[in-house]
């Protein structure tokens, strides 16, 4: 009757009703009814291969469980899952003790010896018997070479470098004279063969007869800078005799230098490849049932799919090049809608209005909040930047005519240059405009303009500084990104004075999308336009793109987690959704949808949780999609006498 159950619970999809048996003490019963009945690939398939082999291996059951999965090409996955759980000295111990090892066909085409080796007598490099008929049973599966051995195929690798493995091994015979037969032990063999780079579970058997359960790594030679390899091997060896007779300065000179131009790369050999994909798809760790106390890791948390809350936003300009949203360290979010700008107090809900513009000034065409979170810089389609103090609602000055005329019209008439784009850097604001120009102005100064950056043709979209201040990212309509080192920056405004640090032409399309990672001061994220859709990844020290990710729609807006590794992108046409995405393997997470037109500007909360998001459709969007930061440690108690105080010497 119980036999009937299990193979109708199987053929029902309740395989599942293992984790229920566990739990009441039926596992035994349980895992020996399936592997009876061959539903070991059930029971794999739902993602409870950890249940059957830590119980099996417990309940002495591994002989029936192993044969089973032999019988049905569930090995490989049942090593591998085994030697994910930890369980691999396990299940390999209860296999030799039950003499699961030494006989049958664990793998297809590997042929385990059912039979020990002869002892042999006299010399140890005797001929014996065993050896001529091995010999004699040459075949294309064997890993080994016929004199107990391993033989050397470098002539056949294709691969990569000799392939190292740590085994656990059970001897049948011994190595020498030392009689340690029927122990476990842990030791290192070279292998040799020619196969894809991968990983492989296997079980084999030594010509020594020593039997084997082994995790082979084989990396890939092209995955390898073989010449970077070779240099610091070199270099390596050069500078341990110079050290000594380096005066400090030279030695700082050369770790400075190292750092920059190989961007601190230490590894000899490095793998850039991805790992390959597994032959058959892995439980997860959330779908499976134990009954033993596992130390729960880092929970995933929940992202919300729809917006926390939604504000209007009436005449809110659709422009790409413009740059309207921005939420300050006060927690105060300021946004332009036509010729007035609002604030939004995200502590009380509270919204208030700053200014409303003339005609002739207006529309407003950037804001962008001072570190203190007090000042806010407003850019107008004259040419002009206002400062205002948010707290008393106060003009403390305007700088005139920044970025001078250009052609306003198709009849060729003249007019101010729209103010797109504003960055702050301490008590710089830097402004880029439609003429192209980038120019860094000191508030606290009458002749406000002391820097200025020419390299782009059209109009500046795109402005951030990196966390440090020290490089200045600017992105065009012009297809262009430029990255700015301030002590490269002129004295004075004088045209073609300052060059650029690196110039990126990769983009098809406007960049204006630029976040600087929180966590790697180096690392850039840029994003393209409708005709090029990508988000690339630059090395600003060394100028290298690192990654190249085709969205499939205009990208408008991106955002760093400030507590995860984590980007957000917002984008136009099709779906106007923001996207988060995990760095570096850039999967996607998860798709935010709700607005109906594309998400042109987007804003992170001081705390860096919330993300606003404004829109062509005039909505205001709040999303909670980058979670709650961790809480910090408490500072540990000091048990000294006196530790509470700070000694004073």
């Amino acid at each position: 009757m119980q036999q009937g159950l299990v193979r109708q619970a199987a053929e029902q999809g309740l395989v599942q009703l293992l984790g229920q048996a566990a739990e009441q003490g039926l596992v035994q019963l349980l895992v020996r009814q399936a592997a009876e009945q061959g539903l070991v690939r059930q029971a794999a398939e739902q993602g409870l291969v950890q249940l059957l082999v830590r119980q099996a291996a417990e309940q002495g059951l591994v002989q029936l469980l192993v044969r089973q999965a032999a019988e049905q090409g569930l090995v490989q996955l049942l090593v591998r899952q085994a030697a994910e759980q930890g369980l691999v000295q396990l299940l390999v111990r209860q296999a030799s003790e039950q003499g699961v090892v030494r006989q049958g066909k664990m793998q297809q085409g590997l042929d385990l010896w059912q039979k020990p080796p002869e002892k042999r007598t006299g010399q140890r490099g005797a001929q014996s018997s065993y050896w001529q008929e091995r010999r004699r049973r040459k075949s294309e599966n064997d890993w080994f070479s016929q004199r107990g051995e391993p033989r050397d195929f470098k002539d056949e690798i294709h691969t990569g470098a000799p392939v190292y493995v740590f085994c656990l091994m059970e001897e049948s015979e011994p190595f020498d004279d030392t009689k340690k037969t029927g122990k476990f032990d842990r030791r290192l063999v070279r292998l040799y063969k020619t196969f894809r780079p991968g990983l492989f579970c296997l079980p084999c058997v030594h010509p020594l007869g020593i039997h084997l359960l082994v995790t082979i790594f084989i990396p890939n030679r092209s995955a390898m800078d073989m010449d970077m390899a070779y240099y610091l091997l070199t270099e390596t060896k050069k500078e341990k005799g110079n050290d000594l007779q380096a005066s400090p300065s030279k030695v700082a000179y050369r770790k400075l230098l190292a750092e920059n131009l190989l961007n601190n790369r230490t590894r000899i050999l490095a793998f850039n490849s991805k790992p390959p994909a597994p032959s058959q798809p892995f439980f997860q760790e959330a779908d499976v049932v134990s009954t033993h106390s596992v130390k729960s890791g880092k929970q995933r948390r929940h992202i919300p799919q729809a917006a926390e809350r939604t504000l209007d936003a009436p005449d809110i300009v659709d422009d790409y090049y413009l740059n309207l949203l921005d939420w300050g360290s006060s927690n105060v979010l300021s946004i332009a809608l036509g010729n007035t700008v609002y604030l939004w107090d995200a502590s009380n809900g509270a919204t208030s209005e700053l200014v409303t513009l003339d005609e002739d000034s207006g529309p407003v065409t950037s804001v962008s909040w001072a570190p203190d979170g007090q000042h806010l810089a407003v850019g107008l389609n004259s040419s002009d930047i206002q400062l205002w103090d948010s707290t008393s609602n106060r003009l403390l000055r305007t700088l005139k005519g920044v970025h001078g005329t250009t052609t306003a019209g198709m009849d060729g008439t003249t007019g101010g240059a729209r103010v797109g784009s504003l960055a702050w850097n301490n008590n710089i604001l830097t402004s880029g405009g439609m003429d192209g120009k980038i120019i860094n102005n000191d508030v606290r100064i009458r002749n406000h303009a002391v820097h200025t950056y020419r390299g782009h043709q059209q109009e500046v979209c795109g402005l951030k500084w990196s966390g440090s201040g020290q490089q200045l990212a600017s992105g065009g309509n012009d297809n262009l990104l430029h990255i700015w080192d301030i002590s490269m920056a002129s004295s004075h405004p004088s045209p073609g004075q300052t060059q650029w640090l690196h110039r990126f032409s990769d983009h098809m399309a406007a960049v204006k999308a630029l976040a600087w990672c929180p966590f790697q001061s180096n690392l850039l994220a840029s994003g393209g336009g409708g005709m090029d859709r990508c988000i690339k990844f630059w090395n600003t020290h060394t100028g290298a793109c690192l990654n190249s990710v085709d969205t499939g729609s205009q990208v408008c807006a991106l955002l760093w987690n400030k507590n995860e590794r984590e980007l957000l992108s917002s984008h136009g046409f099709t779906q106007n959704q923001l996207t988060l995405w995990k760095y570096p393997s850039m999967v996607k997470i998860t798709e935010l949808t709700g607005h109906t037109s594309r998400v042109l500007f987007m804003a992170q909360s001081p705390d860096g949780c919330t993300v606003a998001s404004a829109a062509g459709d005039e909505t205001l969007r709040f999303w909670n999609v980058f979670g709650s930061p961790e809480a910090p440690k408490p500072a540990a108690k000091s048990t000294a006498p006196f530790g509470g105080f700070n000694l004073i010497r």
